[in-house]
């Protein structure tokens, strides 16, 4: 009799393990997939150097953007990630690098010749 009923055990913890398993929030990496793929679906947050790490839930962004809004849309992005429960912002805002001009042509600098004087020939003595 008890081999049946450790039996029938066995099995319903084996199919309650599953259960379980889909009811936890999605691994770190999961996590960092997802929100990387949010970033890059936005067409201005995609060409922005952004570095995600996360670690049981906690996400980091660090890198560059060129605005205070494009700073808050990533963390707000990643915020909405099922499984995140905090972001901690490192992203710093930058203004873009002027772009670079070619550089002017060297023009040759004509010689400077003294004034002539107006008198003649300095008098004799």
């Amino acid at each position: 009799m008890r081999r049946p009923l450790a039996k029938a055990a066995i099995i319903l913890i084996s199919l309650a393990l599953p259960l379980t398993a889909c009811s936890r929030n999605p691994d770190d990496k999961v996590i960092t997939g997802e929100i990387q793929a949010r970033l890059y679906r936005d067409a201005t947050l995609k060409r922005r150097d952004i570095s995600i790490i996360a670690q049981q839930g906690v996400v980091i962004l660090s890198g560059q953007v060129q605005t205070e809004e494009e700073r808050t849309k990533a963390a707000t992005l990643a915020n909405e990630v099922r499984g995140v429960k905090q972001v901690i912002n490192q992203l710093v805002v930058v203004s873009p690098a002027p772009a670079e001009q070619p550089a002017a042509p060297e023009m040759p600098v004509p010689a400077v010749q003294p004034p002539k004087s107006q008198s003649g020939p300095a008098p004799r003595q």
